[in-house]
């Protein structure tokens, strides 16, 4: 990144920060820190065998958890604590399809059935893009503002929209179009002007309904579009011939939207667009499937770049994925090493968490992080609930011109700021955290990832030597570099603590590491954690009403090359291990109705992303010494 990007960047972050630290931040979750640690997160505390930058695979041994300001969060002056009602629970389409764009839901479910459905908790911030003009064409009048909450117990949960009831919707919703007031008014006073070839392409020459060409502007974005509702195109809100009033809101809504989406991320420290150009050009979008002149249909879907985007028009409403999608391929984000589509979903999900875009994650997770193209944005959304990240992490971090991939850029950043003292093994235990919440989808979006996915895909263990407790990892399901395994541990009977004897098959060529840590669910729920380890002995008690338990383990290289492709795609590397265990054994891979304390309630329909592959079928819980008490709960639940 040149001096004057950077300059821009410092002007802007200083600029922010002043101003936001008079008052309650909302926003605050979102924002890159800058240079230096944020004050009051913990860090990883690390023993590493030979030191820090010790050669070759040695222990490492990682206390990770809790971690204040991420798992920990303390009150705050400012921060609104108010009595929460869920929507109504039942399988009631009618009170349940709020998102109109998958308007086939037929259950919203965010707690635990256990959970009141009213419940006092504080609002920590937003965290994504709301709007008040919604669907003119769907169920709801707005789009309700993603919400993050510190319930009773310290922790914090994300609630989307459709979680909560009217009034507490209306309330947020009320409250974020107040705090995204104030936040317009500290973002940089640059003017943006049209194109020229944007004067002579789309003349604004026309009413709705006229034949000709249409333009819709705001501070930082042009709409571009035919004036009439096309003669082949069924759905048509953005011109509509039957319903122009409510085709007015909806075009009223998107580029209400547009500003939203960049406020959010401008504050949250974006590179925005022609920041980095002399002339400051507005953000142009073509929407697809309209008629102009009178006699040409606007084809195509969708597809975006560097200060424009074309977007089919039904996608391009107040509450639309397409948008934000489209908009992160033009950002300046680390598109060496993985594809670009992985980083414009990512930023979808920056603006609207709701979208789930994470099925190549939840599929594969033995995969690198980042490896295929569509949804597998999954570290991005778990490790930016960090406040020493940022949710926005995937498009704010600075990157180096000559850094491959963006765990070099998490290396790099991560050491210059504080966070840890060797840049590689540091991102190699954020990689290590990131497989362990994965297990149980430990994380701020864990009820809306429950609702969508009810499970990530298991993996197992062949014995070596049962008697033993001796097993490895079959080298089909050994993870690629950045990629992790989830494997069940059962325990024996009368067994009082399990212990994981690790060892990686350590290959110097490829840098060979692992981090691995031990799972468990309480008769609370709750879950907790050992350190994170690499190799030897690890041990976890056994505590009277523990539900169930998992090991799980990435594959994080001490080293990193200057070659992505080693460590992603079909010829990837492959970090293969093996275990002793003691006071347990390796269970189903299958995914069991037990799995998931909120499984009866879990949204089980034929739209499911996950639920209907073949690895998420459901056998009869056999395996575990809960079986004979899930054989009498299963029955009633269907």
């Amino acid at each position: 990144m040149n001096t004057r990007l950077l300059l821009i960047l410092a002007i802007a972050g200083t600029l922010h920060a002043g101003i936001a630290s008079a008052e309650y931040d909302f926003f605050a979750g979102a924002r890159y820190p800058g240079p230096t640690k944020k004050p009051g997160v913990g860090l990883y505390k690390v023993k590493q065998a030979g030191g820090h930058h010790s050669p070759g695979y040695q222990r490492r041994v990682v206390d990770w958890w809790p971690r204040k300001g991420v798992d920990i969060i303390e009150v705050k002056k400012g921060m609104p604590l108010r009595t929460w009602t869920l929507r109504d629970r039942k399988l009631d389409a009618e009170v349940c399809r709020i998102d109109s764009q998958a308007g086939s839901e037929e259950l919203f479910r965010r707690l635990q059935s256990t959970q009141p459905r009213t419940f006092e908790a504080h609002l920590i911030g937003f965290r994504g893009v709301g709007n008040e003009y919604g669907n003119p064409f769907g169920i709801t009048g707005y789009f309700c503002t993603p919400v993050v909450l510190r319930l009773a117990d310290g922790t914090k949960r994300c609630f989307t929209r459709g979680t909560f009831i009217e009034e507490d919707e209306k309330y947020i919703l009320d409250l974020y179009m107040r705090e995204m007031k104030k936040l317009r008014k500290k973002l940089s006073p640059l003017k943006y002007e049209l194109r020229k070839s944007t004067l002579s392409r789309w003349p604004d020459n026309a009413k709705p309904g006229e034949p000709g060409t249409m333009r819709e502007e705001s501070e930082h974005f042009v709409w571009v579009s035919g004036s009439q509702h096309a003669p082949n195109e069924k759905e048509s809100p953005w011109v509509n011939r039957d319903e122009p009033e409510k085709a007015a809101l909806f075009r009223k809504g998107a580029l209400a939207f547009g500003e939203y989406i960049w406020a959010y991320q401008e504050y949250a420290g974006v590179l925005m667009p022609y920041w980095d150009k002399k002339d400051k050009h507005k953000y142009e979008v073509t929407v697809c499937g309209t008629y102009r002149d009178g006699n040409k249909w606007l084809k195509g879907y969708a597809g975006g770049g560097y200060g424009g985007c074309g977007i089919k028009h039904a996608l391009g409403g107040p509450w639309s994925h397409g948008l934000m999608h489209e908009w992160g391929h033009g950002l300046p984000m680390q598109l060496k090493g993985q594809n670009g589509e992985i980083l414009a979903d990512a930023c979808a999900v920056v603006d609207d968490p709701a979208c789930m875009a994470f099925l190549n994650n939840v599929k594969r997770p033995y995969r690198h992080t980042f490896h295929g193209a569509y949804p597998s944005g999954f570290f991005y959304a778990v490790m930016g609930q960090d406040p020493n990240w940022g949710y926005c992490m995937v498009a704010t971090l600075p990157l180096g011109a000559a850094e491959e991939s963006f765990f070099h850029t998490l290396a790099r950043l991560g050491e210059h700021r504080g966070l840890f003292p060797n840049g590689v093994r540091g991102a190699g235990d954020m990689m290590g955290e990131f497989a362990a919440r994965f297990a149980e989808f430990d994380c701020e979006l864990r009820d809306d990832l429950r609702r969508t996915f009810v499970s990530a895909k298991r993996n197992y263990l062949e014995a070596v030597d049962r008697k033993a407790g001796l097993y490895r990892i079959p080298w089909s399901e050994s993870p690629e570099a950045f990629g992790s395994n989830i494997i069940r541990l059962v325990p024996e009977e009368g067994a009082k603590k399990i212990s994981v004897d690790f060892r990686g098959f350590y290959d110097p060529v490829t840098h060979g590491d692992w981090r691995a840590c031990i799972v468990a669910v309480g008769g609370d729920g709750k879950v907790r954690y050992s350190p994170l380890w690499n190799k030897g002995v690890m041990e976890m008690k056994i505590e009277n009403g523990d539900r169930r338990f998992w090991f799980t383990v990435a594959a994080t290289p001490s080293a990193l090359s200057d070659v992505p492709t080693l460590f992603i795609g079909r010829h990837a590397y492959r970090y293969p291990y093996e275990v002793t265990l003691a006071g347990c054994r390796p269970g189903t891979p299958h995914t069991l109705p037990g799995d998931t304390d909120d499984y009866d309630l879990a949204h089980l329909g034929s739209k499911r992303k996950w639920n209907a592959t073949a690895f998420c079928m459901l056998p009869h819980p056999g395996d575990t010494h809960h079986a004979k008490i899930m054989r009498k709960t299963i029955p009633p639940l269907r």
